[in-house]
Formats: structure tokens, C-alpha cells, sequence
């Protein structure tokens, strides 16, 4: 009895485990989510800096940059243009565009 005792204990302690871990990666994917669809509308509603870059673009991409919809501009939260120099002519595929900035800029 004992025994049986001690394995319904361990069950009981290990399902509080996972139905604590589930919280908590539901509280994280409702934040995100709210933090991604709600907060986050515009460049300036960044609560963090981890996706600005420090350096100015070079002047071919402020070029480009200039030609681009400010509204698309307001919604530019990405890490920096990392398309290389060398893509004329070339065939590029942005799977995580967002507002769509980098992909206006490759093609000019």
C-alpha cells in the first residue's frame, strides 16, 4: 500500500509540474501575442532596443529607404537590411518580411 501510496504522490506531483509548465507557455504566447497584435503598431511602440541597429544604413539603402510609404516605415521592426550588395538580377525570398520594408528595398 505503501508503495502504491508514494507512485500516486509522484504522478499527482509530476501533473502539477506540467499543468504549471503549460501556464506558463500559454501566459508567453498570450503576451506575445498581445504584444505583437495590440501594443506594437509602430516602430516608436518597441519596448525593447534588440532589433535596432546602432550603424546608418549605406547611402544606396537610404536611397531606397527614401522611396518607401511612411506607413510601411512606421512598421519597420526588423534587425537591419541583411540582403548582400550583389543581387541584381537575382530572385530573393523574404520569409519574414513583416511590413514589407526590406523587400521594397531589395527591389530597387
Amino acid at each position: 500500500f505503501s508503495a502504491h501510496k508514494n507512485i500516486i504522490s509522484s504522478s499527482s506531483q509530476i501533473m502539477r509540474k506540467q499543468n504549471q509548465h503549460k501556464m506558463k507557455a500559454d501566459n508567453t504566447h498570450s503576451s506575445v501575442s498581445n504584444y505583437y497584435g495590440q501594443t506594437l503598431q509602430k516602430s516608436e511602440d518597441l519596448q525593447t532596443n534588440a532589433c535596432c541597429t546602432a550603424a546608418s544604413p549605406a547611402p544606396h539603402i537610404r536611397s531606397a529607404i527614401a522611396n518607401i510609404h511612411p506607413s510601411v516605415i512606421a512598421k519597420y521592426y526588423g534587425c537591419g537590411f541583411c540582403v548582400p550588395d550583389e543581387v541584381e538580377g537575382m530572385t530573393i525570398l523574404d520569409l519574414g518580411c513583416g511590413a514589407g520594408r526590406d523587400v521594397y528595398i531589395a527591389s530597387q
